[in-house]
């Protein structure tokens, strides 16, 4: 039987890891108005937000398919 806490805690991860990476593209979109803060640091932030949502995609599909 399936444990929905688990479940739920999954599919959560997933949404969490899926918004990261739109606000990942949403800051590719924005580097061209970088110069301020400098392109450099944009493209660390846009490079955690995408190993992030990585990270959070592929242990909410873990967790979710141990739920089963």
């Amino acid at each position: 039987m399936a444990d929905p806490y688990r479940q739920e805690t999954g599919n959560s991860l997933m949404v969490i890891g899926w918004l990261m990476f739109l606000f990942a593209l949403a800051v590719v979109f924005f580097r061209p108005a970088a110069n301020g803060i400098g392109r450099t640091v944009i493209d660390l932030i846009a490079i955690a937000l995408v190993a992030g949502g990585l990270g959070c995609n592929g242990i909410g599909y873990y967790i979710r398919g141990k739920a089963h």
